[in-house]
């Protein structure tokens, strides 16, 4: 019984570290930068474009969302785009 739980124990260790030195099969086909660039993928135009500010709350159907944080928006929040908006504590 106890060189069957030995066994056991060295094929738990020893299959992760074989399983670890397979290596990735895709990783050959991947394209370099330079393919992506000329396939048209990706366009190199100049620094990007600055964020426009957004403030998602939830409701009881789907998120609203707009350009400025709420006032009255509580604990609402559920996601922000820019800025942070003001942290105000509630007591």
């Amino acid at each position: 019984m106890r060189s069957m739980l030995a066994t056991a124990r060295k094929m738990l260790v020893g299959l992760p570290l074989v399983l670890c030195a397979c290596t990735n099969p895709f990783g050959d086909a991947a394209p370099t930068i330079d393919e992506v660039l000329a396939g048209g993928w990706l366009t190199e135009e100049g620094p990007p474009k600055p964020l426009t500010a957004l403030y998602c709350y939830g409701t009881i159907g789907s998120g609203d969302c707009h350009a400025a944080p709420l006032t009255d928006g509580g604990g609402r929040l559920v996601g922000f785009q820019g800025p942070p908006p003001p942290v105000s504590i509630e007591r």
